[in-house]
């Protein structure tokens, strides 16, 4: 059985495959090269329903987390889900 020869794009056969690929490494590398290092994190957390939004504070989900304690307006929320906030901590 013949192979076709010559390479194509979809097969990265050939010169050329091998010129599309290097450009694409080239290309990578300098996005990572010149990518930033500061990574930016959530505050909050804004739960929508309908007319229902409200915004929780990260710091009240840590709380939750280490100590099983719910306080402020995720406390409020699993006490009006019928929650029990050591089982929620679990979960975190």
């Amino acid at each position: 059985m013949k192979r076709p020869t010559g390479g194509s794009l979809a097969t990265g056969g050939g010169s050329s495959g091998r010129t599309v690929r290097a450009v694409f490494a080239s290309f990578l590398a300098l996005g990572l090269w010149c990518a930033p290092t500061t990574v930016q994190a959530a505050e909050r957390v804004v739960l929508i329903t309908g007319a229902f939004r409200r915004s929780i504070p990260i710091a009240e989900f840590e709380t939750l987390a280490s100590t099983g304690q719910a306080t402020g307006l995720l406390g409020d929320l699993l006490r009006l889900g019928r929650q029990n906030p050591k089982q929620v901590s679990k979960l975190l």
